[in-house]
C-alpha cells in the first residue's frame, strides 16, 4: 500500500477501521516517556470505547521541531507539534503500509497581559494528522513561577536544565516535566498532555460532526 492509498483509505472513518484485521498503525514524534505513554494510554481509551477488536501498533520516533528550542508563545507550540507530524510523513513515506495516524507534541511557554504585568503559563499542545487532514488541541496551563520565567526568557536558559535543578531527580523532563515540579507531583507531563492527545484524536471519531 503506497503513501498515497493510506491517505485516501484515512478517509473511511472509524467505522472501516473497525473491520481492520491488521494493526492500526500510531506514529508519534517523540521518544520522551512521558509523551509515548500519553498517546498509549489516551488512545487506549479510545480504542476501548470505539475499536474493541483493533490491535495498535505505536511507533515513538525522534523528530525535529524546526523551532525554537523553548516555546514561548501558542503559535510556536502549534508549529511545533505541527511539524513534527509534518517531519513524520517525510520519514515514513516509502513504508507500506504506512502509518493511520501521526502525533506531534510540544510543550512550551506562552503569555498574557493581565492586571498591567505579562504572565507565563506551560501548556502542552497535540497535532493528530491521518496524512491527510489534521487537527489540534491543548492541555490545561499552568502559571509558571516567577523564578523560572526569568531564567528561561530573560535569560534564555534550558527550561529542561532549569527544572532539574528544583525538581526531586535528574532528567525530569523524561519523567514528571515541568507540570510535575510546579504542582509538586499532582499533575505530570504525561497526565497533562493525555488530555490534549485524546481532544486532539477524538474529532476523527466524531466526523459526523466535523466533516461538515
Amino acid at each position: 500500500m503506497s503513501f498515497a492509498k493510506n491517505r485516501r483509505k484515512s478517509k473511511r472513518g472509524y467505522q472501516e477501521l473497525v473491520k481492520q484485521e491488521s494493526p492500526l498503525i500510531i506514529a508519534i514524534g517523540s521518544t520522551r516517556p512521558p509523551k509515548v505513554a500519553a498517546v498509549k494510554e489516551a488512545f487506549e481509551k479510545i480504542r476501548q470505547q470505539f475499536l474493541p477488536t483493533t490491535p495498535v501498533e505505536y511507533l515513538p520516533c525522534e523528530v525535529s521541531t524546526d523551532i525554537n528550542h523553548m516555546p514561548l508563545t501558542m503559535e510556536e507550540l502549534m508549529q511545533g507539534a505541527y511539524n513534527r507530524v509534518q517531519n513524520l510523513i517525510h520519514m515514513f513515506k516509502q513504508d507500506n503500509p504506512a502509518p493511520d495516524f501521526y502525533v506531534g507534541l510540544e510543550g512550551g511557554f506562552f503569555s498574557i497581559e493581565f492586571l498591567q504585568s505579562k504572565k507565563y503559563f506551560l501548556q502542552g499542545w497535540v497535532y493528530v494528522c491521518d496524512g491527510e487532514k489534521g487537527y489540534f488541541a491543548a492541555s490545561g496551563a499552568m502559571q509558571v513561577p516567577e523564578i523560572i520565567v526569568n531564567e528561561v526568557v530573560a535569560k534564555q536558559q534550558e527550561l529542561g536544565e532549569i527544572i532539574d535543578r528544583y525538581g526531586t531527580e535528574e532528567d525530569v523532563r523524561s519523567k514528571e516535566g515541568a507540570f510535575g515540579v510546579f504542582s509538586r507531583g499532582l499533575i505530570t507531563r504525561k497526565v497533562s498532555f493525555e488530555f490534549a492527545v485524546t481532544a486532539a484524536f477524538m474529532p476523527f471519531f466524531n466526523q459526523s460532526l466535523y466533516a461538515q
